[in-house]
């Protein structure tokens, strides 16, 4: 029986656990257990909380030197130690020291599911990974330029599909979109709600979009992002959408947006759930190199922001034509 651990963030948790625990039901010789590298609530008192937001007296340090110090026993226990992206809560890698002693000898596999590019460049743990992967097709040059690295373009999508969900028999949304806010996404999403102002059409919009911490941040940045962005603002809803909750979105729209964030050029994984909802994809342009896809074949690729504004409008009038893409993708 081979014994996997998958060592990453809940935020990675959360959208990787189904597909996860899915495969491990489907193998009998094997068995897949997770390890959270995040502060669990419930685990710190609320003074320890403090502590750990504030770094009283390098808390998070000697935090994270815990967890490096259980980890390496517990590693001892599996044949396989999978690491989805590199974590550094404490504004250092996690592997390092004699937790990176301790996985060594492992065979130990590491996948980045955001782009190399957006990390700190300084890696000098390279030796333990026996094989990396990327869902970053330009990662790949990237990684081999910089670090000397061969990894391998894996696009996986984010298993939103294992989600249960409802059937709905009439569209709630004809337009959704989730994800956090970047210059280039709000660029996109004040023109599309602009067109849905003046059209009629249903838009959702989920996501981070200004700080919640607290209520005096949340008025204040509801405030500076009402006045910024009039046409979109009041479609926006300014909170964290929890990955099943983001497959039932999918069920309730006709039209499920994908923007990237800059520094992505690769086809988005959640593009792969959205596909497998019947649902159409707008999508940015995305580079598609390394997957059997076809462009305003399979999904709608757009140019630009205006190019994006006026597909939508198009494919909301002609339903017949947008199920035929829906069907191919």
């Amino acid at each position: 029986m081979e014994r996997i651990l998958v060592i990453a963030e809940k935020i990675f948790i959360n959208l990787y656990r189904p597909g996860l625990e899915d495969y491990s039901k489907t193998h009998d010789d094997l068995t897949i257990d997770i390890y959270c590298l995040d502060v669990p609530k419930e685990e710190l008192s609320t003074v320890d909380r403090l502590r750990y937001k504030l770094d009283i007296g390098g808390f998070r340090k000697k935090y994270y030197d815990a967890k490096r110090n259980e980890l390496s026993e517990l590693v001892k226990e599996y044949d396989t130690i999978l690491f989805i992206n590199l974590f550094y809560g404490d504004n250092e890698y996690f592997i390092k020291g004699e937790f990176k002693k301790s996985i060594l000898n492992k065979e130990c596999k590491l996948y980045f599911v955001d782009s190399v590019k957006s990390m700190p460049s300084k890696i000098d743990f390279w030796e333990c990974f026996s094989d990396v992967y990327s869902f970053e097709f330009s990662d790949i040059s990237y990684l081999k330029e910089k670090f000397n690295v061969k990894a391998t373009y894996i696009p996986i999508g984010t298993n939103y599909n294992l989600y249960k969900t409802n059937e709905y028999k009439e569209y709630e949304y004809d337009v959704c979109f989730v994800g956090i806010a970047t210059p280039n996404r709000l660029e996109y999403l004040e023109a599309i709600a602009k067109l849905c102002n003046s059209k009629g059409y249903r838009l959702f919009v989920g996501g981070h979009f200004w700080h919640n911490s607290n209520q005096l941040n949340y008025e204040t940045g509801r405030i500076k992002f009402k006045n910024k962005y009039k046409n979109l603002y009041k479609y926006v809803k300014n909170k964290f959408i929890q990955p099943n909750e983001l497959a039932d979105f999918y069920k309730r729209s006709k039209i499920c947006l994908n923007i990237n964030v800059a520094y992505h050029k690769s086809f988005n994984p959640r593009n792969f759930d959205i596909l497998y909802s019947r649902r159409l994809l707008i999508s940015d342009e995305q580079n598609l190199e390394g997957i059997d896809i076809k462009a305003n074949e399979d999904f709608v690729m757009c140019n630009n922001v205006q190019d994006m504004v006026e597909k939508i409008d198009y494919y909301l009038q002609n339903m017949e034509k947008t199920n035929d893409i829906i069907e191919r993708g």
